[in-house]
C-alpha cells in the first residue's frame, strides 16, 4: 500500500477494494479477513492505553502520515511502518 496526496485510512482502502470484488469470490473472503485482522489489531491498540495516550498516539500517527503525503514520499508497508511507530511510542513514558 501507498499513502499517496490522496491518502486513505487503510479500512477505506479495504472497504473500496472489498466492493470492487464480487462477493464470496477468494479475494473477497481474502480482503473481509484482512479487514477484520485490521479492525482487531486497532481495537487492542486502542483498549492497551489510557485514553490520553491513544488519543496522542493517534494524532501523532496522524501527523506523520500527512508529513509524508505533503512530501509526497510513499509507504509500502503501511502496517508494518505503524508497528514499529507504535513500538517507537511505547519506549518512552507516558
Amino acid at each position: 500500500m501507498s499513502v499517496k496526496k490522496e491518502h486513505r485510512s487503510e479500512v477505506h482502502t479495504l472497504m473500496l477494494r472489498i466492493e470492487a470484488e464480487k462477493e464470496g469470490s477468494k479475494e473477497h473472503t481474502s480482503l473481509v479477513a484482512e479487514l477484520n485482522t485490521h479492525q482487531r489489531k486497532m481495537k487492542e491498540v486502542k483498549n492497551s492505553m489510557p485514553p490520553l495516550v491513544y488519543d496522542i498516539f493517534t494524532k501523532q500517527w496522524g501527523d506523520f502520515i500527512e508529513t509524508c503525503t505533503q512530501r509526497g514520499e510513499h509507504i509500502e508497508d503501511l502496517d508494518k511502518y505503524f508497528d514499529q511507530y507504535l513500538q517507537t511510542f511505547m519506549k518512552y513514558p507516558h
